[in-house]
């Protein structure tokens, strides 16, 4: 018989397809100290129950971290779309360039 598989995992979901453990406890959904050792994943069923916390504290700043780089990304990519459409001259066929249009037409009203 194998050992049970985890339900929560620390690399994005969980095997139930919810979210995982790392979201869960950062949104509140889920307390740690009510999970079951079967059910945690490995490398936090290897830690003492006082080192988990530190552990999942780390992967929280560290998603922290690389959710505010990828928003700057994001944003500088964005930027970078918006000035190159700016300097393509308009083709007056357009589609998109009609659509943009009419939807600025009607914000204005």
């Amino acid at each position: 018989m194998s050992a049970p598989r985890p339900v929560f995992d620390l690399t994005g979901t969980r095997s139930d397809g919810n979210l995982d453990l790392v979201s869960d406890v950062a949104a509140g959904r889920q307390k740690l100290a009510a999970v079951k050792d079967a059910e945690l994943p490995d490398n936090l069923r290897a830690l003492k129950p006082e080192q988990r916390m530190d552990e999942l504290d780390k992967q929280m700043k560290q998603r922290n971290a690389l959710n505010q780089k990828l928003s700057a990304l994001v944003a500088k990519r964005d930027k970078f779309v918006a000035e190159q459409r700016d300097k393509a001259p308009p083709k007056a066929s357009s589609f998109d360039r009609v659509v943009e249009d009419t939807l600025k037409a009607q914000i204005k009203r």
